[in-house]
């Protein structure tokens, strides 16, 4: 993680789904409604984000699903070590493609 004013993290980080949405078609493109936490775990604390948003498959043909973008808004959810008592929030978006995603949080979080 990179924080203006505050000491580099590094560490790992998984994704949990809350809920998927049924599939709606919006306007002629199929969406499906998600839920999520995102857990970012480094040697200085553990920040978890809740995050929600639409996920869009991007399909070449009938069968193939394996690219999808996805984009929506966050808030801090939890925060221990250095991150005790974070809040904030932003949006996020993700491009997926069969063997990766690659997403990007913006926002901005405080003490």
């Amino acid at each position: 993680m990179m924080v203006s004013g505050l000491p580099f993290d590094s560490g790992s980080s998984s994704i949990v789904l809350i809920a998927g949405g049924a599939l709606q078609l919006v306007d002629g493109q199929s969406q499906q409604s998600r839920s999520a936490t995102a857990t970012f775990k480094g040697k200085k604390g553990t920040l978890t984000l809740a995050f929600r948003g639409v996920g869009i498959a991007v399909t070449t043909s009938t069968t193939d699903s394996q690219y999808e973008v996805e984009y929506g808004t966050w808030t801090v959810s939890t925060g221990d070590g250095m991150y005790k008592g974070w809040r904030g929030g932003g949006r996020w978006a993700n491009a997926s493609v069969p063997a990766a995603s690659h997403i990007e949080w913006d926002g901005y979080a405080s003490h």
